[in-house]
C-alpha cells in the first residue's frame, strides 16, 4: 500500500496529485474505482495521467521537505490549499496514526483532531495515547472510556495519560476483574490511591514472586513491607532478594541481606548489593567479592561503593591486572589521592585522547591536572576540551585556555562560559567579544 506522499518520476517530469486533480472532473472517469487511500498512491497518478513506467517515489514523513522534489516541497508548505480535502476524506485512520506517531507537534495535532472526527477503533485512541500532545491524550482517554475499554485499553491509559485520566482508568481496571498483569500495571503506573488498593487486591490473588518484587519496587512502604513477609514464604531466588535490597525500605533490605549470605552468590548480584545495601553491610560483601575472581568490572564497583579498607584492595588487585585507560580514570575519579597518582603515573606513559586528558583534568589533584592541561592544549583541543581545562585546571592553564578559546571563534555558549568561569580580565574581554556579536 502507498502512502502520503506518493509521486512518480518520468522524462524529468514530477507526477502527483493534489486536490485540483483528485476533486476534478477528470477525475471522475480517471479515477473511478479508487476507495480511500487508493488516491494517495502511484495507481491513481498512473490513472489520471494515462502512462506506464517511470520510477516510483514515496515518502511518508511529507513532513520533512528537505527530501522531497522541490515543487512539491513548496505546495507542503501551503498543505490546506493543496491537499486540504484529500486529508479529510482520503487520510484513513492508519494514515492518521502514522502521522501522530512520527510527525512533529502540529502535525500530530491535525492527525489527531481528524481522527476523532472519524470512527477510531480502541487501538487508533490509545496510539493517541501514546503519542500526540497532552491535549490530545486527554480526549483520546476520555473517548476510550465511553467504549467499553478491555482491560488492556484502561491499562494503556493508567500507563500514558494525565493524572485525572489515570484515576478514572485504574478505578474501572479494578472493577474489570483484573488480571495480576493489569494489577502490577496499576501498582506501576497509577496515582498512590491506586496503587494501594491494587497492591491490596494483588496480595489476595496468589500473587507470583514476580508480582510481589513489582509491588516492592512501586508501592508504597505499608505494601512494600507485606509483600516482602509474602515473598519470604515462597523460596525467594537471589534475584528477588536482590530486587529487595535495592527497592525495599531499610528494614527489609538489611533483612534480605542476611537471607542472601546464607547463599552463594554470583559476581554479578554482590556488584548490584554492595551498591545499594546499608553502608555496614558493604564489608561483607566486598571481601566475598574479593574472593571470587573478581572482574576489572567487580573492582570497580568496590571501588566506587565499598569502604574505604575495600576501596584500596580493589585498586591494588586492579592495578595488577593490565588495567586499561578506563580502568585508570575509574581509579583516578573515585579513589584518594595516592592511588590517583598512581594511575596518572601509568597513565602518562600511554598515548592519551583528549578525553582522557579531560577526565585527568576533572579529577586529579593540581600537579598531574595542570601536566594534562599542558598536553590538551598540544592536542588541537575542541572548545569543549577548552572549557573544561577554563574551569577544572589551575590558573596558569585556566588563562591560558581561556586565550585559546577567543582564538577558536567562540560559540555564544562559549562566551556565556568564559564570562562566568574564566579568571580576571578574561571575563571582561568575553563580555565585550558578546556585545559585539549582538
Amino acid at each position: 500500500m502507498c502512502c502520503f506522499l506518493s509521486w512518480i518520476q518520468k522524462d524529468g517530469v514530477v507526477c502527483y496529485l493534489t486536490d485540483d486533480e483528485i476533486f476534478s472532473k477528470d477525475a471522475r472517469k480517471g479515477l473511478y474505482g479508487c476507495q480511500d487511500n487508493d488516491f494517495l498512491g502511484h495507481g491513481a497518478i498512473r490513472r489520471f495521467y494515462n502512462f506506464t513506467g517511470g520510477t516510483e517515489y514515496e515518502n511518508c514523513d511529507f513532513w520533512n521537505t528537505s527530501i522531497l522534489p522541490r515543487e512539491i516541497a513548496i505546495k507542503i508548505k501551503n498543505f490546506d490549499r493543496w491537499w486540504g480535502r484529500t486529508f479529510s476524506h482520503y487520510f484513513d485512520n492508519y494514515d492518521l496514526c502514522d502521522i501522530i506517531e512520527h510527525a512533529p507537534g502540529e502535525w500530530k495535532v491535525r492527525a489527531a483532531k481528524q481522527l476523532l472526527k472519524k470512527n477510531p477503533t480502541n487501538q487508533d485512541l490509545r496510539d493517541m495515547i501514546l503519542y500526540t500532545t497532552d491535549e490530545w491524550k486527554a480526549k483520546a482517554a476520555e473517548k476510550l472510556l465511553k467504549k467499553r475499554p478491555s482491560n488492556a485499553d484502561l491499562s494503556y491509559i493508567v500507563g500514558y495519560a494525565s493524572d485525572e485520566w489515570k484515576d478514572k482508568a485504574a478505578q474501572q481496571l479494578l472493577k474489570q476483574k483484573p488480571s495480576n498483569a493489569d494489577l502490577c500495571h496499576v501498582v506501576e503506573h497509577a496515582p498512590n490511591e491506586w496503587k494501594d488498593k491494587a497492591s491490596q487486591q494483588l496480595l489476595k490473588d496468589k500473587p507470583s514472586k514476580a508480582d510481589l518484587c513489582c509491588i516492592i519496587e512501586h508501592a508504597s512502604d505499608e505494601w512494600k513491607t507485606k509483600a516482602w513477609e509474602q515473598l519470604l514464604k515462597q523460596s525467594p531466588s537471589e534475584a528477588d532478594l536482590c530486587h529487595v535490597v535495592e527497592y525495599a525500605p531499610n528494614e527489609w533490605g538489611t533483612k534480605a541481606v542476611v537471607h542472601l549470605f546464607k547463599q552463594k552468590l554470583s559476581n554479578a548480584n554482590l556488584r548490584n548489593v554492595i551498591e545499594h545495601i546499608p553502608y555496614e553491610w558493604r564489608d561483607n560483601v566486598a571481601e566475598q567479592l574479593l574472593k571470587q575472581r573478581p572482574s576489572k568490572t567487580d573492582l570497580r564497583d568496590i571501588i566506587e561503593y565499598g569502604p574505604y579498607e575495600w576501596k584500596i584492595k580493589a585498586v591494588e588487585q586492579l592495578l595488577k591486572q593490565r588495567p586499561n585507560n578506563t580502568d585508570l580514570l575509574y581509579i583516578i575519579e573515585c579513589a584518594s589521592n595516592e592511588w590517583k597518582d598512581k594511575a596518572c603515573e601509568q597513565l602518562f606513559k600511554r598515548k592519551l585522547r583528549n578525553k582522557d586528558l579531560r577526565h585527568i583534568i576533572k579529577y586529579a589533584h593540581d600537579d598531574w591536572r595542570a601536566k594534562a592541561s599542558r598536553q590538551l592544549l598540544k592536542q588541537n583541543p575542541s572548545n569543549s576540551d577548552l572549557r573544561d581545562i577554563v574551569e577544572y585546571a589551575p590558573s596558569k592553564w585556566k588563562i591560558k585556555a581561556s586565550k585559546c578559546l577567543l582564538r577558536h571563534k567562540p560559540s555564544k555558549v562559549d562566551l556565556r562560559f568564559l564570562m562566568n568561569c574564566a579568571p580576571g580580565n578574561w571575563k571582561n574581554k568575553a563580555s565585550k567579544r558578546m556585545s559585539n556579536v549582538a
